[in-house]
């Protein structure tokens, strides 16, 4: 083909082409698809919807907040009042929600069976990080804030102790086994006779290094913390130097190694029983167990006396102090019904499943279903330790989730729930269901370990 015959055919099929984009263009714009709200067409393909790029209005208009850095949307940041709507805490180091812990000495609300809440003033323990032998390494994850100095110490006591009974003597007890099955099998050989006895030496020699090096972290460590740490304990404690104190304050009784069977050497309760099943004794001083003595706060003895307590306003503000620490707003640890709300709240941790009558103006009537028969708020499904049996935990342990569930469910986002919260937290209606459970102040049988624990009538 000639040079000037190829110049008009592409001429020619040029011109073809742009007619073409010309007349059918317009058709193709106008075939595009029409998109719902929130969504646009994709600029590749006319015909599929995508969704819009994410703006200020479009996230809060579904309950979310705009990141203008990677222009999308996504759920706000925890707040102290956004967990306290979950039944959770709010963790401001970690800045996420979370449940809180169960208190190591507190009851589980009158009415939830506090005859399986621990009785011995440290922690009663899950699964620990050696297989359930141990108690847990850390503890206070959960807490805000985190750790406390005491806390810290505690934590690397826990270590020490993990490394030298759980991963030490039984490496040492191997290393003996395997020397001795050389040395016994040798028959007369003195390369196998020699290499025996250099195992059990050295494991030996090891085995006194490691041991002295426990002997004394241990020693410097529970010598050291009570005063680091800040705890005052009652001058008849002794805390043993190879035991670790409880970090908490005031408390009579050191933190055990070993979990459930005493082996950290607990001590016991003082005993104020006259074996007439009335507490006699003197009151424990300080710590947990002393009244508030914050005038503002609603378990003041005074605020407490002028309520309906009158002369047992001291006793009933050493219970609110143990119970709450004297916070109107604040959840039960492991008081948790299977859908995630909490029914135990408040200044005296009042189980609202219980003692629904006991609450002025019915607010928590009907608002649970207990699913079970155990206990007023069902059969408990989930054990801090070990599982459950006919529906119950046993003594010297916690059930931490129960088979009840709030009525025409939504959990935590139930109105019912939520008003029976806002109820049982006003520390009017909190403290009348105490008055009521507790005869004015005249006996706290039901809060079991705070009678044992603050020597309660």
């Amino acid at each position: 083909m000639k040079p000037q015959m190829k110049k008009y055919t592409f001429l020619i099929f040029a011109v073809l082409f742009f007619a073409s984009s010309i007349i059918f263009l317009p058709s193709a714009i106008d075939a595009q698809i029409t998109c719902p709200a929130g969504q646009i067409p994709n600029p590749f393909n006319q015909n599929v919807c995508i969704d819009a790029p994410a703006s200020p209005e479009s996230c809060a208009a579904k309950g979310q907040v705009y990141n203008p850095n990677l222009k999308i949307c996504g759920d706000p940041l925890p707040s102290p009042e956004s967990c306290a709507a979950k039944g959770q805490v709010y963790n401001p180091n970690l800045k996420i929600c979370g449940d809180p812990l169960p208190d190591p000495g507190s009851d589980t609300g009158p009415g939830s069976g506090s005859d399986e809440s621990p009785e011995s003033g440290a922690p009663t323990t899950g699964g620990g990080t050696d297989g359930g032998i141990f108690t847990p390494l850390v503890t206070c994850i959960d807490e805000a804030p985190i750790c406390s100095v005491c806390q810290i110490f505690q934590m690397v006591w826990r270590v020490v102790q993990f490394l030298f009974y759980a991963i030490m003597l039984p490496l040492v007890a191997i290393a003996f086994i395997i020397g001795g099955i050389i040395l016994l099998t040798a028959a007369g050989n003195e390369t196998k006779i020699t290499r025996g006895k250099s195992i059990v030496w050295n494991t030996f020699l090891g085995f006194l290094v490691a041991f002295a090096a426990w002997l004394v972290i241990s020693t410097v460590i529970v010598n050291i913390t009570p005063s680091i740490g800040g705890i005052d304990y009652p001058d008849d404690v002794n805390i043993k130097w190879y035991q670790f104190p409880d970090c908490t304050e005031g408390t009579e009784v050191p933190l055990p190694l070993f979990k459930g069977s005493g082996s950290g050497g607990t001590q016991p309760q003082p005993d104020n029983d006259d074996d007439d099943g009335d507490q006699t004794g003197p009151p424990v001083s300080g710590g947990r167990c002393a009244p508030i003595t914050d005038a503002g706060n609603p378990c003041s003895v005074d605020n407490l006396s002028n309520a309906c307590f009158g002369s047992n306003a001291e006793n009933a503000s050493r219970a609110c102090h143990w119970e709450s620490n004297g916070d109107p707003t604040i959840p039960s640890g492991p008081d948790k019904c299977a859908d995630g709300t909490t029914f135990s709240w408040g200044l005296y941790q009042i189980n609202v499943i219980a003692n629904a009558d006991k609450i002025a103006g019915g607010a928590c009537t009907g608002v649970f279903n207990p699913n079970g028969t155990a206990r007023p708020q069902g059969d408990c499904l989930q054990c801090q330790s070990g599982s459950p049996t006919n529906g119950l935990c046993g003594s010297n342990n916690i059930c931490v989730k129960w088979s009840c569930t709030v009525n025409g469910g939504g959990g935590v986002n139930n109105e019912k729930y939520k008003a029976c919260v806002s109820s049982i937290q006003n520390p009017a209606t909190n403290i009348g269901a105490a008055c009521q459970l507790s005869g004015d102040g005249s006996q706290f049988n039901d809060w079991k370990i705070a009678q044992d624990k603050c020597n309660l009538p």
